[in-house]
């Protein structure tokens, strides 16, 4: 099994790069099965990812930045205003998202407070629940 991972963060949304291949050698007979891009970007919710953070990772691979960034502002929506992890899985030029919630966005999430704006709303929040 092989593992390759690249690290980068641009503008503020760290990403990670992982490709899970099964062998060198490709199987005999038929076409080859299509290698699946994981990413992993850590976002705010709701929102969409910047389309020239996402370019360099996606637009080699065939895949309009724009379609990922609405892909990933519609997979988290449930989690408006929070940073959560997303795995952004690329299989035949098709992106498919997913959030992976940290224990921190859970936590805020259990204590249902309403979202707040990043840039005008007020900062050191006491929590309470």
């Amino acid at each position: 099994l092989y593992l390759q991972s690249i690290y980068s963060t641009v503008r503020g949304v760290f990403s990670f790069e992982v490709t899970f291949t099964a062998s060198a050698m490709p199987p005999k007979g038929g076409a080859p099965e299509p290698e699946a891009k994981v990413f992993y970007l850590r976002c705010t919710g709701g929102e969409s990812a910047p389309a020239a953070v996402l370019a360099p990772k996606v637009g080699s691979l065939g895949v309009p930045p724009k379609k990922v960034g609405d892909d990933i502002m519609k997979s988290t929506m449930d989690w408006k205003g929070l940073r959560v992890m997303v795995k952004l899985t690329i299989i035949n030029r098709q992106p498919t998202s997913e959030v992976v919630p940290f224990s921190a966005a859970l936590i805020l999430r259990a204590l249902k407070e309403p979202p707040r704006d990043r840039k005008k709303g007020p900062k050191d929040i006491v929590h309470d629940g």
